[in-house]
């Protein structure tokens, strides 16, 4: 893109509009949409199908995570639930710490998304997500204890 002319780049922009909207899989969706700079597209396309980010391997959520840009919130909070929810669904206490660690990145996450125009949008407040953890999870002391390490 960088080399491309103005209207090389407005026609593989399109194309990449459309290749992102044929995408059955959420993260190639994504991944493509921000590989263009469509950063708000992005996350508008993560939040109306957040639940399918339940089946990319978690590897590929880790990786994700760590080359997201800024104003990226929303789907780092989708792509930290489902690494938390994993995690605490399939009782994997080895791995209690890295759940709390989400947990953290999404307490702090709150603090900003709370603050923005459009917080959440339709995914579950922070409050209501953790309520509901507890909820289904609130036995599970040793990830508590660690949460509030």
């Amino acid at each position: 893109m960088a080399v491309a002319s103005p209207a090389q780049q407005s026609k593989w922009r399109k194309r990449a509009y459309e290749l992102a909207e044929q995408q059955e899989n959420v993260f190639m969706a994504t991944s493509l949409l921000l590989e263009i700079g469509e950063i708000e597209l992005a996350n508008e396309v993560a939040v109306a199908r957040h639940s399918q980010f339940a089946d990319v391997h978690y590897t590929d959520l880790t990786s994700m995570l760590k080359d997201l840009p800024t104003k990226t919130d929303l789907l780092q909070v989708i792509i930290y639930r489902i690494l938390l929810n994993d995690i605490l669904d399939s009782s994997r206490s080895k791995a209690y710490g890295h759940a709390a660690r989400y947990f953290d990145h999404l307490t702090k996450l709150d603090t900003v998304i709370s603050k923005s125009s459009k917080p959440y949008s339709e995914l579950a407040t922070h409050k209501e997500y953790v309520t509901t953890l507890k909820d289904k999870h609130g036995k599970k002391r040793s990830f508590w204890e660690k949460v509030n390490d």
